[in-house]
Parts: structure tokens; C-alpha cells; sequence
């Protein structure tokens, strides 16, 4: 069995050119573009109708089988296209529309996939290092941002949390706070939301400031 990390979705709330890129994959309605890179490190971009929400992300992870993400070397991208429905056992509906683009970039130990829904973009890493159990050591999502860029988040400082304190105004030059998810950022343009989805037995990302938000992986 395939080890997958947690899904983690970036909700554009509200508000251009699309700009030109080796790999990039767009929302069904085309106000989405998420950029992929791949140099020394992968990172991505994520625009909303043509305007940049944050510019090269690095994504990473260090497991106990080896590194994902560093000094890899993009094999292949495939494209991939849905529009389904996916039954709901509870709520007010019982079908969701399940309309996406994505793209699977192959780096040869791992894969990462990239799907843009019309509201949000999300990222999953699909290791191949085999199907014995893999510790994760530690995640990297750095999202670089502005000076004073306004952000959203519970304050938390404890390896433990109820994740019940009340949410806190900051802005991205107040270094070395640490915040839990969901983090909702308000750039010039818009606003985004970062969560995390389809976690199990996974703690919980988090994010110190630090000129913008770096991932700290809290180890129990």
C-alpha cells in the first residue's frame, strides 16, 4: 500500500494574465492556476484570476526511508481531468460534485500530485519507497509573504492543544509565533485558507512566522 501524506488545501475565499510555466495546472473554470517547479527544490505558485496569492512555496519531507523532495529530479508529468459525484452519507445532500484538473509529477521515489478545484488547490505526496510502514521526521510548506501581510490563526506555543483558543490577528513580520491550522492569510488581492485534509495517526502541521509561514512538524 502506497503511503500517502495529508491533503492539504488552500481556499482561495475571494479577490490577469495566466503566467507561462514548465508544469502548471488550472481550475475547471479557469480563475485557479497552480505552478509547479522543480530546480534544486519543488515548490509551487498559486495565482487567483492571473494575480499571485504567494510565489514559490517549497515543498519537502524527510522520512526514515529518505528524503522526498530535495534534489530530486522530475521524471514525467501526466495530466488528469475529473468530473464526478462522490456520495454523501450525511448532510442536506447526498451527492458532491467532484470537478477537477490535476497533474502527477513523477520524481522517480515519490509522486506529487497537484489538483486545482474552482475554490481551492491542493497538493498530496505519493511515496514509492515501498509498502512497509515509513516514519515521517518532518514536512516543509514555507509560504513567503509580504512585509505585514495580515494573517489569521489560533496562537500555539505547547506540543499539546485543546484547539480551543480564540483566533488572533497578526501579520507575517511578526516572527516566531507559531500558529495551528486552519491559517487564513488576506494578501492584497485576496484571501486564502490553509487546512489540512484526510489525516489519520498524522499530528497536525503548523506554522511559525517567520517573514511569511514556515512549516514546523510538532513531534510527539
Amino acid at each position: 500500500m502506497k503511503k500517502l501524506t495529508p491533503l492539504l488545501a488552500l481556499f482561495a475565499l475571494f479577490a490577469g494574465a495566466v503566467i507561462a510555466a514548465d508544469h502548471s495546472v488550472q481550475s475547471p473554470d479557469g480563475r485557479l492556476q497552480a505552478v509547479l517547479k522543480s530546480d534544486k527544490e519543488i515548490s509551487f505558485s498559486l495565482l487567483y484570476k492571473g494575480k499571485p496569492l504567494f510565489e514559490n512555496a517549497k515543498i519537502a519531507m524527510d522520512t526514515d526511508k529518505g528524503s522526498l523532495g530535495e534534489k530530486s529530479e522530475l521524471k514525467s508529468v501526466k495530466s488528469v481531468s475529473s468530473d464526478s459525484e462522490i456520495d454523501v452519507p450525511f448532510g442536506i445532500v447526498s451527492k458532491l460534485r467532484d470537478n477537477y484538473n490535476q497533474i502527477e509529477a513523477d520524481f522517480g521515489n515519490f509522486t506529487l500530485v497537484l489538483r486545482a478545484y474552482n475554490d481551492s488547490v491542493a497538493y498530496r505526496i505519493v511515496s514509492k519507497l515501498g509498502k512497509e510502514k515509513m516514519k515521517v521526521l518532518s514536512e516543509t510548506l514555507d509560504i513567503n509573504l509580504p512585509e505585514k501581510t495580515p494573517i489569521i490563526g489560533m496562537l500555539e506555543n505547547n506540543t499539546m492543544s485543546s484547539y480551543e483558543r480564540l483566533l488572533s490577528r497578526i501579520n507575517s513580520s511578526e516572527n516566531d509565533k507559531q500558529l495551528l491550522l486552519p491559517v487564513i492569510v488576506k494578501t492584497k488581492d485576496a484571501s486564502f485558507a490553509v487546512v489540512e485534509s484526510d489525516v489519520n495517526s498524522y499530528p497536525m502541521l503548523r506554522f511559525k512566522v517567520k517573514d511569511g509561514l514556515k512549516s514546523t512538524f510538532v513531534k510527539h
